[in-house]
């Protein structure tokens, strides 16, 4: 991975970081031909030498829109991303690859799946700035009920 990095204003990183963990995970092939399976997967980004941690709970709802086709997939993306635009889109077996534009800032995702866990790294563009998240992710299971 490329160890130079430029930061952008953290105030827009979240929204981002969100929907990358969001299509993430609602794109990943576990079982039975399906891309996602609904349950608790914990996630790890690293960003200019810096790691956090985080739990994400992918609803059986995300699960029924993102186990289409390529452009069934799209659209439902597109649909949970309103404020955003996607530009590019690509889902090819197990890898999937998107830009979009959110107030002003791109973002390019590129994520390899592999079954329960998946992998990938996120690039966002603003200001002629960049900034660069290589994210891991493992399903735990099932959801955890809120407030545990």
């Amino acid at each position: 991975m490329n160890s130079h990095f430029v930061t952008i204003p953290t105030r827009r990183f979240p929204l981002a970081f969100s929907l990358f963990v969001f299509i993430a995970c609602a794109a990943t092939t576990a079982f039975a031909g399906d891309r996602i399976v609904a349950g608790q997967y914990e996630v790890t980004s690293t960003r200019a030498g810096k790691t956090t941690t985080s739990s994400y709970c992918t609803t059986p709802e995300i699960a029924k829109g993102t186990n289409g086709n390529a452009q069934e997939v799209r659209s439902y993306l597109e649909n949970s991303v309103k404020t955003c635009k996607i530009s590019a889109f690509d889902l090819a077996g197990d890898t999937i690859n998107y830009t979009m534009t959110c107030n002003g800032m791109t973002t390019t995702i590129h994520v390899v799946y592999h079954g329960d866990h998946f992998e990938g790294d996120m690039t966002n563009y603003h200001g002629g700035q960049a900034s660069v998240a290589h994210t891991t992710a493992k399903r735990s299971g099932a959801c955890k009920a809120e407030g545990q």
